[in-house]
Order: structure tokens, then C-alpha cells, then sequence
């Protein structure tokens, strides 16, 4: 299918002189001025920065997620002019001085969800090279318990020490083949160098419980089934006289 093109005869908005333009694609708009020489001396429109920050994050249920320009590890970048000159942010930075305020000299901002491209205020964190910092840490499961049992995990994360830029992203806990009143304890995570447990040691994260036998499950479904009958079957309840009396229409 052949593009289209229309042209235009418009004057510069500059050097007020008139010349041809040339539109391609019915979304995209005539040029204004007839050079770029032209284009740099109009007066730029000042856009704020929080426009320019909203204009490239995208809201999930848990981060905020830049979509703009990002370097090669996914981290977003967002060019801020300050004083004449460009200088080349983070938008985890710029998200920060939006949010909190300026970044003191020497800190720098991580990601306490590990992921580069995530900008929301409360995921960030100012942190030193070498600083150690307390995080939450999610526990994973790896593996599958015995057949006759059933994995119950009571805590999905725990609190460590780390460098702030030597954070895990995860503990790993291995539950291949552990039969039932096997239990793990904060103190039998495997931590890497360098990471403290910041949790009582005798919290419990996960214990294998027995698995519902066949009998259980349909039992269970007998004394359901009668109650959520009974439920949908239920009666209204009766509108008190005085409500009655209040709600009917007066007689003459």
C-alpha cells in the first residue's frame, strides 16, 4: 500500500518566510519553521519535570516501571536541563528528588525490590558504597515435599543485613523430598557472604503438615454442601412493624 502524501504551503514561524511542507501520516503535524537553523531559534516550551517523569511510568500492583529511555541493565535515564547544560539522571534519581527531596552528596539510590527499571518512591532507598542496610528478603520454596505431605509456609520473607549493593533477590529454601513434621527455622536458611539474619533465629518460615486424605476431602464437602444449601434458601428476614409503618404511604 503506497503512503500518502499531502502537501503544504505554510509560513515559517521564524524567518516568516514561505515554504513546502510535506505530511506522510494523517497522525503527524506540518513542520512549523522551513529549517532546523529555523526550528532553534523558536522559544522552547518549558515542560516541568514531574510531566516529564509521569509521561514514562507505568503503575503495576507492585513497582512503578520506567518506560523510557533506560541503559543497557533496564535502569531508566531522563535527561534534565539545569543551568544552560544537560545533565543525565536516573530516573530512580529523579523520582527521589520528586518525592523525598534532594540526594545528599556521596549517597546514591537503590532498589530495595531489585529491579532496574522500578521508580516508586518507597522501593528506593539512599545508601554509601559499602553501607549496610536492613531489607526485606522474599523466602523461595525449591522442589516438591513427599506425596503424603503438604508444604505450609507461614513466612514469605525475612528481615537481613546487607551491603546495599550486594542484596539478594531471594533465599532459597530446598524443600525436595522432606516428609511430613519436617520444619525450617530462621536459623537453618542458608544466607550468602556477607548477609545477617536480622529475624529470631526460632521463628518458624515452613513445616510440612500432613495431606488431606481422599475421606477428609469428601467429608468435608458433605458438611459444605448442606450449610451452603441452607444459605441460598434462607429466608429473608422480617421487616420489624415499625419499619412497615414508617415505609407505607399515608392514607386519606
Amino acid at each position: 500500500m503506497a503512503t500518502m502524501v499531502a502537501e503544504f504551503q505554510r509560513i515559517c514561524e521564524t524567518c516568516r518566510n514561505p515554504f513546502i511542507t510535506a505530511v506522510r501520516y494523517p497522525s503527524s503535524r506540518p513542520r512549523r519553521t522551513c529549517s532546523r537553523s529555523c526550528a532553534a531559534r523558536l522559544p522552547r516550551r518549558h515542560q516541568p519535570l514531574s510531566e516529564r517523569f509521569w509521561r514514562y511510568v507505568t503503575r503495576t500492583p507492585t513497582c512503578w516501571l520506567w518506560t523510557g529511555l533506560h541503559t543497557p541493565n533496564g535502569a531508566g535515564v531522563l535527561p534534565v536541563r539545569e543551568q544552560g547544560r544537560v545533565r543525565r539522571m536516573t530516573a530512580a534519581q529523579v523520582a527521589w528528588e520528586l518525592h523525598v527531596g534532594p540526594i545528599p552528596a556521596g549517597r546514591r539510590v537503590w532498589r530495595r525490590c531489585r529491579r532496574p527499571a522500578c521508580v516508586r518512591p518507597d522501593h528506593l532507598l539512599l545508601v554509601r558504597r559499602g553501607e549496610k542496610v536492613t531489607v526485606d528478603v522474599p523466602v523461595t520454596a525449591v522442589g516438591e515435599v513427599t506425596s503424603d505431605g503438604l508444604l505450609d509456609q507461614t513466612l514469605i520473607s525475612v528481615s537481613v543485613q546487607a551491603e546495599a549493593t550486594s542484596i539478594p533477590s531471594a533465599i532459597e529454601v530446598d524443600v525436595a523430598g522432606m516428609e511430613v513434621g519436617t520444619a525450617v527455622h530462621a536459623r537453618d536458611l542458608k544466607l550468602p557472604s556477607g548477609v545477617t539474619l536480622e529475624e529470631e533465629p526460632d521463628i518458624l518460615v515452613l513445616h510440612v503438615i500432613p495431606a488431606p486424605t481422599a475421606e477428609q476431602i469428601e467429608a468435608e464437602l458433605g458438611e459444605a454442601a448442606p450449610a451452603a444449601a441452607e444459605a441460598e434458601g434462607e429466608a429473608p428476614a422480617p421487616v420489624p412493624e415499625a419499619a412497615e409503618s414508617e415505609a407505607a404511604p399515608p392514607t386519606e
